[in-house]
């Protein structure tokens, strides 16, 4: 657990109760605040209470400190009714990556590397601390993938966190030593009222950091460009799309300025042009951390796919059946149909307001797509496929993608790759990743 003593003696509202919630109310309690603790859900309240902290409703403006979960929109589409309070009151509102930012200054010597954007985030997030732990370093991983953040352990070589732009809207003073930025599509238009105000909540991450320490910046989109031409901080660009830059992937290779440090085939688990930008910043961010080329080079060769992300789940015969659950909007889903061949695609989901024109071009060179869901009829659609290819649940489209494979014969892959959002029949995206996973071991014991 992170000590927070800055906190000691002061009066702390907690709202919302998930893992950061409860996590940041603990670490609160035992630091000597006083710690008033709601949720809307009530499951949520009960679960907090069983765990002996004081759940009761506050208002946002009796309060010295508001935390708020990241889920919970600070301002637009409306704030949460705590929140509008303690805003009128002038009462800070932040989350718990701020107080892991304020307490940094009393926990022992480390590092903090910070990784945003659309997507790859986790990947690249689990790969920089692979890399690093194979090298031998202490290394602790939390934010938005892992543990909450101040659930982890105080003493370590480096914090490596995963950072969403919900959580850098209520965080001001994270100062990351190494901050890295992969890229920016649509995404979340529920929460954000234009792409500026997504694309300036990511780029809260590099405000933050002092002019000296490091900027990684994947220069792939348009978005990297600019950013790598705006912020203070030390900017290494990267790529994964052979566009010139310090660490960039091209003719199947990593490279740094001009010499090879690995070759692509030898990273099993980071197929596709979406994990060669994944590389190209774990290892431009491992690079300032201190490792050597050869480090990073074993480091990418050893690691493992992350469960839902490109993840093979199982083989039968010669199907091969991916799990990539996680790509929950059309751009990870684009970059996933391009990854693999011979591709029978399962897609949908609920909708969050995506427009399916990326996946116009990748989806030519299919064999077959199979959409269920709440999206299934408008990307089928906006695809151009027959009605025939729209199914009610993800077992109907799996059962035909499987058929429809074996009827052709030769080796294929069967990819999820949904492109929306999991809450239409899911609990979320690795719910439904599971579902997958558990029909593809089913074909696989039948194959044995």
């Amino acid at each position: 657990m992170i000590p927070l003593p800055h906190m000691s003696g002061k009066t702390v509202g907690v709202l919302g109760l998930g893992a950061s919630g409860l996590a940041s109310a603990k670490a609160l309690t035992a630091s000597g605040a006083a710690v008033l603790c709601w949720d809307d859900g009530e499951a949520a309240r009960v679960k907090a209470a069983a765990q002996h902290l004081a759940v009761k409703p506050f208002s946002g403006a009796d309060v010295d400190l508001l935390i708020s979960s990241p889920g919970i929109p600070l301002a637009y589409p409306a704030p949460n009714p705590i929140t509008a309070q303690a805003l009128e009151a002038q009462v800070p509102v932040v989350g718990d990556v701020e107080l892991f930012a304020k307490a940094r200054a009393a926990l022992p010597e480390h590092k903090v590397v910070g990784i945003t954007g659309t997507n790859g985030k986790s990947t690249t997030t689990a790969l920089i601390a692979h890399c690093l732990q194979s090298a031998g370093l202490d290394v602790q991983i939390g934010g938005n993938f892992g543990p909450p953040i101040l659930s982890l352990d105080p003493v370590c070589d480096v914090f490596v966190l995963e950072l969403s732009s919900f959580q850098l809207e209520i965080t001001n003073s994270l100062d990351c030593d190494v901050a890295v930025f992969l890229n920016l599509s649509p995404d979340h238009g529920d929460r954000y009222a234009s792409m500026n105000d997504y694309a300036v909540a990511k780029q809260r991450l590099f405000d933050m950091q002092r002019a000296q320490h490091d900027a990684i910046i994947a220069v792939d989109d348009a978005e990297g460009q600019r950013l790598a031409a705006s912020v203070t901080g030390q900017v290494i660009p990267v790529s994964g799309s052979g566009r010139p830059a310090r660490w960039t992937v091209r003719d199947g290779a990593l490279w740094f300025e001009n010499d090879v440090v690995s070759k692509q085939a030898d990273w099993p688990a980071l197929k596709g042009h979406h994990n060669a930008q994944n590389a190209a910043a774990a290892a431009a961010a491992c690079h300032q951390l201190g490792l050597s080329r050869d480090q990073i080079a074993k480091g990418l060769a050893s690691y493992e796919a992350l469960a839902h992300r490109s993840q093979c789940v199982a083989q039968a015969g010669q199907l091969s059946f991916i799990n990539d659950s996680k790509a929950t909007n059309p751009e990870a889903a684009a970059q996933s149909l391009t990854a693999y061949d011979a591709v029978y695609w399962l897609a949908g989901g609920s909708d969050k307001g995506s427009a399916f024109d990326v996946l116009l071009e990748p989806a030519k060179s299919l064999r077959g797509a199979y959409f269920f869901g709440q999206t299934g009829p408008s990307m089928a659609d906006a695809l151009g496929f027959p009605s025939e290819t729209i199914f009610n649940d993800m077992k109907g489209a799996f059962d035909a993608a499987v058929g429809a494979a074996h009827q052709a014969g030769g080796p294929a892959t069967i990819l999820l790759s949904p492109a929306c959002a999991s809450f239409d029949q899911f609990k979320n995206f690795a719910d439904r990743g599971d579902a997958f996973t558990q029909l593809a071991r089913g074909v696989e014991r039948q194959a044995a």
